[in-house]
């Protein structure tokens, strides 16, 4: 089909970005740019490639100004032609958007972007939908909102129970943490609570289920941002350097 190629070079920049191999990222990321289609279909889901996997460089290294900027490119299109996509990849849409705002600290608009998706049953059996309900626990600790994270994480704790294939060990631990409130300025406290957390976050990072959902975004970079007192972008930053 016309598309095939986008499907091809999709399962190439994935592999990619889950490896953080930038570089060879954009090198195909430019070849998207290059290649034809006669349909609007085609044009849509090119324009998603190049949204998804360029401003997800840009999340994933903590360049959330670069982001934005794709993201007020490629939005006014996308949008307008973001029900011819699958409701996965719709979903993949706001995603991503709701993640650029988050480390813009735009949080009104993290929070209006998510409801897109959580607010409509299509959506809820994707896997994808599980990293929005999380992400969306964020939006709502930055909002200060902890009364709100302590009765819906009631609800979310009934399906994290363990089963033969699914640990759930990273909404266990994102839990917890926002379970916490408001966390005490004693330095001490958050560098002892952030190293006990770092080493669940090792262990998400060892299981292969587990860690897929980190391909997405790196909650731990977003708790250590929190205890250590540092904007997210800070953190994501020091961590690509590494």
């Amino acid at each position: 089909t016309p598309t095939d190629p986008l499907l091809f070079i999709e399962g190439i920049l994935d592999s990619l970005r889950a490896g953080t191999h930038y570089e060879e990222l954009f090198s195909f990321i430019d070849k998207v740019k290059r290649l034809n289609g006669d349909s609007v279909y085609f044009a849509i889901m090119q324009q998603r490639l190049l949204f998804i996997y360029e401003a997800g460089a840009y999340i994933d290294s903590g360049n959330f100004s670069l982001a934005l900027k794709l993201l007020q490119q490629y939005m006014p299109v996308i949008m307008k032609n973001i029900l011819l996509m699958d409701i996965g990849k719709q979903a993949d849409i706001y995603l991503h958007m709701t993640l650029i705002y988050l480390g813009n600290d735009d949080i009104n608009n993290a929070h209006n972007s998510l409801e897109q998706v959580l607010q409509s049953n299509l959506y809820s059996t994707l896997p994808i939908y599980r990293t929005c309900r999380l992400v969306h626990l964020l939006i709502q600790y930055e909002l200060g909102n902890y009364e709100y994270i302590r009765y819906e994480t009631r609800a979310f704790r009934r399906h994290l129970q363990p089963d033969t294939k699914r640990s759930y060990l990273l909404e266990r631990t994102v839990i917890k943490f926002l379970g916490y409130g408001e966390i005490p300025t004693v330095t001490a406290y958050r560098a002892a609570l952030w190293k006990k957390i770092n080493a669940s976050f090792e262990k998400i990072k060892a299981d292969k289920y587990e860690r897929q959902q980190l391909k997405l975004f790196d909650f731990s970079a977003w708790i250590e941002a929190k205890l250590k007192r540092k904007t997210l972008s800070a953190v994501l930053q020091e961590k690509a350097k590494n």
